[in-house]
């Protein structure tokens, strides 16, 4: 009540919010400038520190020429003012990158937002920030991938292989730390995914409570993380896109097709359980239309 929030005991806890926010806030910013700075250097340090040369790389010749044409106009002291510029460039360009690939609750859509308010909806700013994080991601890689600069080329393929590994070696650490924290074992795991349910054959299984039992912890809940994570459905159009990268095959210009394309099929499959019929449509319809026959 407001009356609480007014005494002592509430202005208290109100404080104790507020820091809380403050300091999660002040990690995440942290964060943000540690991107920024590494973006930054990588992009100098693929042109040998000439600020100038990396202006032009990211600005490409066109509108470096414009670049170029407000400082000889707008200074007596046209180099300086052209390095001032092209700092801004590089500054803007980094972190525009950081932006578009770090998650960022703030600029999740308000849609997503709306989402969040329904029963089902606890969760999904974080998958909905990892398909715009991994989309632009796929995207930034694209388009390193296809400059003319060796080393922005290696920074393109970094790129992609470091997402790829996170798609793959996340959900194999996260089940072993779930395991450890329950002191259960990977084959219990193995016997409840074979003698479970049929969407959950190939998935990753994350036991959340146990018992204790003869000479062991025994299972007694456990949520499928293959379905909550959003990496598991990026795992494939990263790899295909690694593939071809490898092969050397030519992946088009149009690179933000390219990654919108691969995170629509990630989402197409995500929702693919909610396109069919429900479990309860399909049993009454086997039991009746079907006569007993399975779909």
């Amino acid at each position: 009540s407001q009356k609480f929030k007014r005494g002592k005991p509430g202005m208290f806890l109100t404080s104790v919010n507020k820091r809380m926010r403050d300091l999660y806030q002040g990690g995440d910013d942290v964060w943000k400038v540690y991107n920024f700075e590494f973006e930054r250097n990588k992009l100098l340090s693929a042109y040998n520190g000439n600020i100038f040369k990396a202006a032009r790389g990211v600005l490409g010749d066109e509108r470096y020429t414009e670049l170029a044409r407000r400082a000889a106009e707008g200074s007596t002291d046209t180099n300086e003012a052209l390095r001032r510029l092209a700092t801004e460039a590089l500054d803007q360009h980094s972190a525009n990158i950081v932006k578009n690939t770090v998650p960022n609750y703030e600029r999740v859509p308000e849609f997503i937002k709306g989402i969040r308010k329904l029963p089902v909806g606890n969760f999904i700013a974080f998958p909905a920030e990892i398909l715009r994080t991994s989309a632009n991601t796929f995207k930034q890689a694209l388009d390193e991938l296809a400059s003319t600069n060796s080393e922005i080329q290696q920074i393109g393929l970094r790129r992609l292989m470091g997402f790829t590994t996170t798609t793959m070696v996340m959900p194999t650490a996260m089940q072993k730390m779930a395991l450890d924290l329950t002191g259960t074992t990977q084959e219990q795991i193995d016997a409840i995914r074979e003698n479970g349910a049929s969407w959950e054959q190939n998935a990753i299984l994350l036991p959340t409570s146990t018992k204790v039992g003869p000479g062991k912890n025994i299972i007694t809940g456990y949520t499928n993380y293959s379905y909550t994570n959003p990496y598991g459905y990026l795992s494939k159009p990263a790899r295909a896109i690694l593939n071809a990268v490898s092969k050397g095959e030519d992946m088009g210009s149009d690179t933000g097709k390219i990654a919108t394309d691969a995170v629509m099929g990630a989402v197409a499959e995500m929702f693919e359980p909610f396109a069919g019929e429900s479990i309860l449509t399909e049993r009454l319809l086997d039991t009746t239309i079907r006569g007993g026959r399975t779909q």
